[in-house]
């Protein structure tokens, strides 16, 4: 019993790693004036403890609780005001964390908002469109017939030229005698 009690005590457990988040601040306020704070959590298990903390006029923290609007995926809705201070914290169900992007020292501040928000959001799938017009590259596609003859006779050509031009350069003919070869006298 007591071998079993360490076996199982010194197993590893499942989820030793804190949430990951990622968190890009907007520049964009929605149509109705509205910063959409939006954080991006990764975890091998379940999440909770999920909180933006928005500063305050007095220098105090208000916890505003985001919405999961999608696996993995928070929400935060604050009136677009410039100045708006606010970090973001999360733990997983095994208590690895807290996770914080931002901190009380050091919050995210937006400033003033540039544009309107688009309607399309990080965690929609983007839509697949079907190219009917694919084309094959170059390096893919086979050569044609014709094409490959002409560089293996240019390249059996260049050799044959090459070789010749090595053995005749290796054995310079460097005495020539010539004999004349004829069937009469000479005048």
């Amino acid at each position: 019993m007591v071998i079993l009690a360490a076996i199982l005590w010194a197993a590893p457990a499942a989820d030793v790693n804190p949430p990951r988040v990622g968190h890009e601040p907007p520049k964009a306020a929605d149509s109705e004036g509205n910063w959409r704070l939006w954080f991006e959590v990764r975890d091998e298990s379940q999440l909770f403890g999920a909180a933006v903390y928005l500063a305050t006029d007095e220098g105090l923290w208000r916890t505003l609780e985001p919405e999961l609007v999608a696996p993995g995926w928070f929400e935060a809705v604050v009136p677009a005001t410039p100045g708006v201070r606010y970090f973001f914290e999360v733990f997983d169900e095994h208590g690895n964390g807290p996770t914080r992007v931002g901190s009380s020292e050091v919050p995210f501040v937006l400033q003033a908002p540039v544009g309107e928000l688009l309607a399309l959001r990080p965690w929609d799938a983007p839509k697949v469109v079907a190219n009917a017009g694919l084309v094959k590259p170059w390096w893919l596609k086979r050569p044609p017939r014709k094409l490959v003859y002409a560089v293996l006779g240019s390249a059996a050509l260049s050799g044959v030229i090459y070789g010749s031009w090595t053995i005749l350069r290796s054995r310079p003919v460097s005495k020539v005698t010539l004999i004349p070869i004829g069937s009469g006298s000479t005048p």
